[in-house]
């Protein structure tokens, strides 16, 4: 078999390929690796922890016991030791909801520590995608991916121990339960291509100058090196990428494994919710004329809260769909699903893997569930067997899959069984599709924009449609202001409320903003002035906010046409240079709240400037101009 390079966008050729088994492991080699870095470092992922506990190589003494220190400490002491080192941060800017789960400022931790560390936040993605990559790259030599981030939720050994003091950031409470997860380092000429696929991220979000792979290994020839594919998911919110919207490279690849594959398909993963990759497994069983052995390890999803707790009972379908086909060969096909466990604890899967045959094995950050193989950003490598010494290679790594899973609890899943009871428990609940919203296959909002895209190259429409935000924005905000203000100033005349709603638009308009600054103490009382200065203020801030969120690109766009400048931070969430973005006086109040959506400031900075600061600052203004009107 032999994968089309159209559909699976490029492959290279590799110098070493390793499996990396558990965060322990992969925590151990990024020190080792980082340690051993003479020019740059590049971290992608989908979350990040300075507290992050690693081990500190004592080079010197190593019989010494191992010492620890935090990621944060690790960067800050190679930056000071090594004057051309630089690190470069890329990580998603995750909505508000995820705070709590998450490291606070992060924004602050990073850019304040060394000015060698540069912290850029993933904002360009439609409504509801997420950046879910996890790369570290080091000189453009090695590369390791998989489903492992840098955060301590994710440690854990092989062993899967049910208490373990390791897990925990201070190394004395434990935090989390065992966690599974597969990772694999890479070296060679295909790290070229992970830095040509970053390069293109980074310069979309960024104007720091992305680093060039300035230390290369020898190129190998095919018989030398491993073979290994690179693929992606992708969608688009670029205007100028309207004709190819999603990459689903990854989505094909998983297809062409599973239908080609000969006598055994292994899967781990986190979620099975891809009906896609549900079909395309009932599409092999059915073509079965050979034995055939199905293996899937999933995780325990009974933790699962919320809308993503529905999501059980819609696996539990898919599973059970699947059991049903299989039924039907039994001669032939032998389904296997399992969830693991040590002790009774469940083991969360966290791996992402498909291996088929003795010639496959993909490992990255994908899931089998629709929004990864559709919208998310995500990567997969695919080492292909080529001879004989990798067809061996995989077989000890599907043996030490094999024995890592014997050596502990493996539970059968009876899906049948299971999406009956389901059913029976929640008779109305399981028919809705609960699946459409919590794991879509398009987009938020995909096709609407993209008809808005396409409207707005023409210049009559663009007009069009600026009147008519111009005038939603007025009617949004001359009703709450109307309820609000008018059991305590039933004097203020039309003009007043006019200008309230004037302000409300004040992210499309400037001028509106400032008349009612030099107008709202001839109209209303100090105190009332005030309040409607500060809560429309507010307001347009937050619309703003979203309509950044779901238009990237235009705002983008605009903000590069009207402020050239602005665009030198881009990226940033740092408090100085929104600040200094603020109190630019190069920057109209339209330039500042585009640049506010565009570089979605966080929810603490986001208070701060607006509740204190700005607030403030118009407040003082509006009862200056009454104290001098009077």
């Amino acid at each position: 078999m032999t994968l089309s390079r159209r559909a699976f966008w490029r492959f290279g050729q590799a110098a070493s390929w390793e499996e990396l088994w558990d965060a322990s492991q992969y925590f151990d080699r990024f020190s080792e690796l980082v340690e051993d870095a003479e020019h740059w470092v590049l971290i992608v992922g989908w979350q990040l922890d300075s507290r992050l506990p690693l081990l500190r190589p004592n080079r010197l003494d190593p019989l010494q016991p191992p010492a620890y220190e935090t990621l944060r400490e690790k960067l800050l002491r190679l930056c000071q030791s090594r004057p051309h080192l630089r690190f470069y941060l890329l990580l998603w800017d995750h909505p508000s909801f995820y705070i709590p789960q998450r490291e606070w400022l992060q924004t602050r931790v990073w850019e304040e520590l060394h000015p060698h560390v540069h912290l850029v936040f993933d904002s360009r993605h439609s409504f509801g995608v997420s950046h879910h990559e996890k790369i570290v790259m080091i000189d453009g030599r090695f590369a390791l991916t998989g489903g492992v981030d840098l955060c301590a939720d994710r440690w854990d050994s092989p062993q899967h121990l049910v208490r373990d003091p390791r897990r925990s950031l201070d190394r004395h409470h434990e935090v989390h339960g065992p966690y599974h997860e597969l990772g694999v380092q890479v070296s060679g000429p295909i790290c070229s291509l992970i830095h040509q696929h970053l390069r293109r991220r980074w310069r979309l979000l960024s104007t720091i100058p992305f680093p060039d792979p300035m230390i290369a290994l020898p190129e190998h020839t095919p018989e030398q090196g491993h073979r290994v594919w690179l693929s992606r998911t992708r969608s688009s919110v670029d205007p100028g990428e309207s004709h190819h919207p999603i990459v689903r490279e990854i989505e094909f690849l998983f297809r062409d494994l599973i239908l080609n594959a000969q006598s055994e398909i292994w899967m781990e993963g986190q979620y099975f919710w891809s009906r896609h990759v549900a079909s395309a497994l009932q599409q092999r069983i059915q073509r079965a004329t050979t034995p055939l052995k199905i293996t899937l390890i999933l995780a325990d999803l009974s933790n699962l809260k919320m809308l993503a707790a529905r999501m059980s009972g819609y696996q539990a379908q898919l599973l059970a769909e699947l059991e049903r086909a299989a039924l039907k060969k039994t001669d032939l096909v032998r389904l296997q699903v399992y969830r693991p466990y040590t002790k009774s604890r469940p083991i969360y899967v966290h791996s992402k893997l498909l291996l088929t045959d003795d010639q496959f094995i993909s490992i990255g950050s994908a899931n089998f569930s629709a929004r990864a193989l559709r919208m998310d950003s995500e990567l997969m490598l695919t080492f292909e067997a080529t001879n004989e010494n990798e067809k061996k290679h995989i077989a000890r790594f599907k043996k030490n899959l094999s024995r890592h899973w014997d050596s502990l609890s493996l539970s059968k899943v009876d899906s049948i069984t299971e999406a009956t009871m389901i059913t029976q428990r929640d008779p109305v609940l399981s028919r809705i599709a609960w699946h459409r919203c919590v794991d879509p296959e398009i987009p938020y909002f995909h096709r609407f924009k993209r008809r808005i895209y396409a409207r707005l190259e023409k210049r009559t429409t663009r007009y069009i449609t600026q009147v008519a935000a111009i005038v939603i924005s007025w009617t949004l905000g001359f009703t709450p202001l109307a309820i609000f203000f008018y059991p305590k100033s039933t004097h203020l005349g039309l003009l007043g409320w006019m200008l309230c709603a004037l302000i409300f638009s004040v992210w499309l308009m400037p001028v509106p903003f400032i008349a009612l600054i030099l107008a709202a103490p001839l109209q209303m009382e100090s105190r009332i002035a005030s309040e409607v200065v500060v809560l429309s203020w507010w307001m347009a801030g937050i619309v703003s906010i979203s309509w950044g969120r779901v238009f990237p690109s235009i705002l983008k766009h605009w903000t590069t046409r009207r402020s050239p400048i602005a665009i030198r931070d881009f990226g940033k969430r740092k408090f100085v240079s929104a600040l200094r973005a603020w109190i630019n006086p190069r920057f109209r109040i339209y330039d500042k709240l585009l640049w506010q959506s565009q570089y979605w400031i966080p929810i603490p900075w986001f208070i701060l400037i607006h509740g204190m600061i700005i607030s403030s600052i118009l407040f003082w203004i509006v009862k200056s101009m009454n104290q001098v009107v009077r």
